[in-house]
């Protein structure tokens, strides 16, 4: 996976310019040639090689949709709100999924193509960019890019695609304007629409509904005060228009969608009957992981990998049995029987074996030799074990015991500690104890 990973258009132009900080994107941009270069790639950049469309993986992989699409024109262009999605919201995608899926082109299309050619546009373009770099540099810094695939979504979105794709999904009568006119009328009337004018004539609207937390404030220039159904309609529009855009690119890739904050009323309950081992990962809801930052999370797969993957199996097991086993019918509530029922249990009775291992050890080490010295020799003896390569337990530390002087006491308490030691790191969700232990 990690030849497909990471790989968007702007790198390419980062690269070649040895951009490595947004303050030097005004500069590099006095080239004439680093203009051409960059209008030349974001011209291109939907030419995704068929290569990379065959190779994303049918298993493994989720596509980001609302509020967790970093590219998405849906989400604050800004800088500061797009790591802070990056920095808190991924690590519960990574917990369990591989990687992300997100658009690779909606922002240059509507922004460097248009602006950066024009006198007038240019200062836009310079902003949109040294916050689009600003971003990139932030994902390769934090290691999140390498779990990010950059690739087109459907090859067509006119309106006859936008219906059968808005069929598949259950949405199909919210296409229609009339209908999307009347929810929007609907909404202002009950007071969950917001508006206000940041300076004369330019206006900013938004919903004050739970299912939009996190969405943007739609801006709207223009000398009148826009009705606040106008405002409810248009923020409708185009979240559903991309929530149905994202569907259809995890339907053609054979994956599940991710979405945060998305709107009820646009991810309806599907008709077919089942739940499937991905829709459950995606709402299980690990309070340690919840509150790890994405980069702390990516740290610990990769130090912890092995038991990373042990982890990942357990919950795949816990999800698939409380699926076939479980009298539960919405995603949600199996998730969160998943937690309750089977991975918590496991969490909370390895805790208690390794703290009871730890008393006992204690008190045995109390009681063989004074305090200071048994724990000067158990950290010495430890780690001349740690670097003993393939030689037997025993023999390993009875060597170390010998060179270092470890009381002869404690050496057969030492021994059974580090066995039982080997058995906790054994145990599948020895992973999240190490979360636990990374997030104080």
């Amino acid at each position: 996976m990690e030849s497909i990973t990471g790989q968007h258009w702007l790198y390419e132009w980062i690269d070649e310019y040895e951009v490595n900080s947004p303050d030097m994107v005004r500069t590099v941009l006095k080239s004439s040639g680093a203009v051409d270069k960059l209008i030349h790639l974001a011209g291109h950049q939907s030419e995704m090689p068929p290569s990379v469309a065959r190779e994303i993986p049918s298993d493994g992989a989720v596509v980001a949709g609302l509020g967790l699409d970093l590219m998405s024109k849906n989400t604050c262009q800004d800088f500061d709100c797009r790591a802070e999605v990056a920095d808190y919201e991924f690590s519960q995608v990574l917990h369990y999924f591989d990687a992300v899926v997100m658009e690779a082109s909606s922002r240059p299309r509507y922004a460097y193509l248009d602006e950066i050619t024009t006198k007038r546009g240019i200062e836009r373009a310079i902003y949109d960019l040294v916050n689009d770099v600003s971003l990139m540099l932030h994902l390769r810094e934090t290691g999140l890019v390498n779990y990010i695939i950059f690739k087109q979504g459907v090859d067509c979105f006119c309106e006859d695609c936008m219906h059968q794709y808005a069929r598949r999904i259950g949405v199909d009568d919210l296409v229609d304007d009339d209908e999307l006119l009347r929810l929007a009328k609907e909404m202002s009337k009950t007071g969950r629409v917001g508006l206000e004018e940041r300076e004369p004539g330019v206006w900013y609207g938004w919903l004050n509904d739970p299912d939009f937390v996190g969405n943007i404030k739609v801006p709207f220039i223009r000398k009148a005060e826009p009705k606040k159904f106008e405002v409810a309609f248009q923020i409708l529009r185009d979240r559903l228009d991309e929530t149905i855009f994202d569907a259809a690119t995890a339907r053609r890739a054979g994956i599940p969608l991710a979405s945060l904050g998305a709107p009820g009323l646009f991810l309806r309950p599907r008709k077919a009957p089942g739940l499937t081992v991905e829709d459950v990962a995606l709402r299980v809801r690990i309070p340690v992981l919840v509150g790890l930052r994405t980069q702390d999370l990516i740290r610990l797969r990769e130090s912890e990998y092995e038991h990373f993957r042990r982890f990942q199996e357990l919950t795949a097991e816990a999800i698939d049995e409380t699926i076939n086993k479980a009298a539960v019918s919405s995603p949600e509530r199996a998730a969160e029987f998943v937690w309750q029922r089977r991975i918590r249990p496991q969490i909370v009775e390895l805790e208690n074996k390794m703290a009871a291992s730890r008393r006992a050890m204690t008190r045995k080490i109390m009681l063989g030799t004074s305090f200071g010295a048994a724990t000067a020799a158990i950290g010495s003896t430890v780690s001349a074990v740690a670097a003993s390569g393939g030689m037997p337990l025993v023999a390993a530390i009875g060597a170390a015991a010998g060179t270092l002087g470890a009381a002869p006491t404690v050496l057969p308490f030492l021994v059974k500690r580090i066995e039982e030691q080997q058995q906790f790191e054994a145990d599948r969700t020895y992973f999240l104890w190490k979360a636990i232990k990374a997030s104080h």
